[in-house]
């Protein structure tokens, strides 16, 4: 071989593209080091977010659940979670809210935010199946629906839609907010059809 085509084998077998998993006994990643990425990446997802188990109290009934860490402008919003509340950021200055929690208003730059709660209503704005997740930690749940779901009140927000076949939630459906346990105490927000 060539040292071009002796470069590309290496990498190949390196990656894991000869069909065996990073990580399996026997693979590239195998081992000691392959078990010790096995175990990690079973405790935490890739960007450090928990991991809940299925019938622990951050897996729910439909699987693994990967659970998002807090942040300083998200606190509020997982303080309504644990009581099951679904809080907003509204801008004091143009009386809007917005979706995603931050420092400033992504209307008008105010800083002046407040907490208000949510309907918890709204319906599918888009919505995609996914029969195969991208995180090996939520294949228990495939296949499931990942909706945006806008609000009432305005905005967007980016969930699972669950209580139905994942092949029958379709733009314009009408949800309303659900709440899965975290292993913390905090609750997720899903969506679920409001019939």
């Amino acid at each position: 071989m060539t040292d071009a085509a002796d470069a590309a084998e290496s990498a190949r077998r390196s990656s894991g593209a000869d069909d065996t998993r990073i990580g399996e006994a026997g693979s590239a990643g195998g081992g000691a080091n392959g078990a010790r990425l096995e175990s990690a990446r079973r405790s935490s997802g890739a960007d450090g977010t928990r991991i809940g188990e299925a019938g622990s109290a951050g897996g729910g009934a439909e699987g693994t659940r990967l659970e998002p860490q807090e942040s300083a402008a998200g606190a509020p919003f997982w303080a309504a979670s644990r009581e099951r509340r679904l809080a907003l950021p509204w801008c004091r200055a143009c009386d809007r809210p917005h979706w995603f929690p931050r420092d400033f208003c992504p209307h008008c730059l105010g800083d002046e935010l407040e907490w208000r709660e949510a309907s918890g209503r709204g319906v599918v704005y888009a919505v995609s199946v996914m029969p195969k997740p991208a995180n090996p930690a939520m294949a228990g749940r495939a296949p499931y629906a990942v909706a945006l779901v806008e609000l009432a009140e305005g905005v967007r927000m980016m969930s699972e839609v669950t209580g139905c076949p994942p092949d029958e939630v379709s733009v314009d459906l009408a949800v309303r907010v659900r709440w899965e346990p975290l292993s913390d105490g905090r609750h997720l927000p899903v969506f679920e059809p409001d019939r």
